[in-house]
């Protein structure tokens, strides 16, 4: 660390300098990370190996394994300054040798890697295999082969490094909820974790699982807090490829009340460049990535917790549609329609505004720019106060989250859905009735109070003697309807011939428990102003 100094002028010129090269910074994947090796593997000075022709005549696979782990470790030692020169000369002269130890089968007698037992094959995918394994000490365990490809390509084997260093930092700092980090290897390439009994989330919600409000926001809520936790290591530990097929829930089949959210595969990140995948090919991994990660953004780094959030929120809408997000669909004129159509096709009757909220939701965090995406403690905090109104809606004391429900319950029963807008920002919604009359909906939680504002300005298109014989009968109606319901009016009524403005408030207390009667009312109200 350094002190920076900058002068007592009223410019501040230095430190907005300083704040400026911050803001600039991009930070870079090392340019070369530590390569992976099985535990216990010794650095001491190994014998010297035969050439490859009769190291592969002498000796056996897990023989040619173990040997050239050791050796490569030994030549990747810190002390030596020419350890990656020295082990790209190794990986050339022994390369038929290094092929042939990925070899590896369910069948006895080549189901032995490194000592773990492949017992069947779980899953594969495009990059490697999973296999359900026995460890040499009797354990159940996850062994995930990468393919043989990966030692060609060094974007790809940094990935897979990156990975397996991802994972250490992880379990070292003890996070809860990802898949727990056993042991690695280079030759051949594969990690070891956890055996995790349930389904991926995928399955599960392809299965049909996940259909409640409830137990959807709950696994959401589990999933953020297991990447903000990664975020607040240290080491500041991004995930970079969140999807459903990287998500288990542990125990779902045994009891799903008591299951819990798993992630695998932190930062093992193989897309950062579009051309290690076919874009071509269909797969449906490319929607979850975040586009920086897939093209070049000119001062965008990958190295961004934006990139999570994006993946968080293909994720939830996932979660809630059961559809794979395809390549780019974010930039879809239509994004924002198909987001909210389809998520409010899953209504929820204990919080009436949950499922707009949850699009929204989905929608910030998948924004094309990453500066525009609200960040993983955000979402992590907006899952949280769903998930508090929908368990306990009466003892709802968030000012913000009334006054949407209100907005939003008025609207479905007076029948003027397409007339609410929900401002984000401001925090506040609005009803424009065709009247000319608007209705805002604001919380002021300096006074723990949701506003209910009437206003209907002459903008010159009316004469205001041909509507203020409606007003002023409607505005008196309006006050009692929403008075009987708990609201009390604030000092700022007034008439003209310039319109009406008039506001009401409901204390919030009262109005997390008379939520129904405070809608029903205030929907009433409305309808009295089309006219």
């Amino acid at each position: 660390a350094a002190m920076i100094r900058y002068s007592s002028t009223n410019d501040h010129a230095e430190l907005g300098e300083m704040l400026k090269d911050l803001k600039a910074y991009l930070p870079l994947d090392p340019a070369d990370m530590p390569p992976a090796f099985p535990a216990g593997r010794s650095k001491s000075v190994p014998a010297p190996l035969a050439a490859s022709g009769d190291l592969m005549a002498t000796t056996t696979r897990e023989q040619r394994r173990a040997l050239l782990n050791s050796t490569a470790k030994y030549l990747l030692r810190d002390e030596n300054p020419k350890r990656y020169a020295d082990y790209e000369r190794f990986r050339s002269e022994y390369d038929d040798c290094i092929y042939d130890c990925w070899y590896a089968t369910v069948t006895p007698p080549n189901n032995v890697l490194l000592g773990y037992t492949l017992k069947r094959e779980v899953a594969e995918g495009a990059f490697g295999t999973v296999y359900e394994a026995e460890s040499p000490d009797g354990r159940q365990v996850a062994v995930k082969l990468l393919k043989n490809e990966v030692r060609r390509k060094p974007e790809m084997l940094q990935s897979f490094r990156r990975g397996v260093s991802a994972m250490r930092i992880l379990s070292q700092n003890h996070v809860e909820g990802m898949v727990p980090y056993t042991d690695s290897s280079e030759i051949p390439a594969f990690v070891v974790m956890d055996y995790i009994e349930g389904p991926n989330l995928k399955e599960a919600v392809h299965s049909g699982y996940l259909t409640d409000w409830h137990e959807l926001l709950r696994f959401a809520r589990e999933l953020t807090g297991i990447i903000r936790r990664a975020h607040q290591v240290p080491q500041h530990v991004l995930h970079r490829d969140i999807r459903p097929a990287n998500i288990m829930l542990k125990g779902y089949d045994a009891d799903c009340s008591t299951a819990k959210v798993v992630v695998l595969d932190f930062d093992l990140s193989w897309y950062r460049d579009a051309a290690e995948v076919s874009i071509s090919s269909g797969s449906t991994i490319h929607g979850y990535l975040a586009p920086e990660q897939i093209e070049r953004v000119a001062r965008v780094s990958t190295k961004n917790a934006a990139v999570d959030s994006f993946g968080l929120g293909m994720t939830l809408y996932f979660m809630r549609t059961g559809r794979d997000p395809i390549y780019m669909q974010h930039r879809h004129a239509d994004w924002s329609d198909v987001v909210t159509r389809q998520v409010l096709g899953h209504p929820c009757a204990m919080w009436k505004s949950l499922p707009s909220r949850f699009a929204a939701l989905i929608l910030r965090a998948t924004s094309d720019a990453q500066v525009d995406r609200c960040d993983v403690a955000q979402i992590e905090g907006e899952l949280l106060r769903l998930l508090g109104a929908l368990g306990s809606p009466r003892s709802v004391l968030d000012a913000e989250l009334l006054c949407h429900e209100l907005a939003y319950r008025c609207c479905q029963e007076s029948g003027q859905d397409r007339a609410l807008a929900w401002d984000g920002n401001a925090l506040e919604a609005r009803i424009s009735l065709s009247s000319g009359v608007r209705v805002v909906v604001r919380p002021r939680d300096n006074e723990q109070a949701v506003q209910v504002w009437f206003e209907w300005c002459n903008d010159g298109s009316a004469k205001f003697k041909n509507v203020g014989k409606y007003l002023e009968t409607h505005v008196d109606k309006a006050v009692s309807l929403l008075k009987s319901a708990g609201a009390y009016v604030e000092p700022n009524t007034g008439y003209g011939t310039g319109g009406v403005k008039f506001s009401l408030a409901f204390p919030v207390k009262q109005l997390a428990t008379k939520m129904e009667v405070a809608s029903a009312k205030l929907a009433e109200a409305v309808q009295g102003f089309r006219f």
